[in-house]
């Protein structure tokens, strides 16, 4: 069984998402492929203390973020990250 404070989600075979609750909200995270792995972290503001909003915050920074990488691996120049757009903002 995983930390209580780590998230583990597996969306199929091949591909493996660890979401861990740091301090100071702080929260690393690991994305998993059979070829590749994406690490890193973000931070939310620590006077956020519900926890199921610092969590929602949280997966919807590492959504732009991968967005972010998703435009720029497509060759997209002078992309820069701005906000999440509507449609996708209201599913997370």
């Amino acid at each position: 069984m995983g930390h209580p404070d780590q998230t583990t989600e597996k969306r199929d075979a091949t591909h493996h998402v660890v979401l861990k609750r740091g301090h100071r909200g702080r929260y690393r995270f690991t994305i998993m492929t059979e070829d590749a792995t994406v690490s890193g972290h973000v931070q939310v503001d620590p006077a956020v203390t519900d926890r199921q909003q610092a969590d929602q915050l949280v997966r919807r920074r590492i959504l732009e973020l991968t967005g972010f990488l998703a435009l720029w691996a497509d060759g997209g120049e002078g992309v820069t990250a701005g906000p999440v757009p509507e449609a996708v903002s209201e599913r997370t």
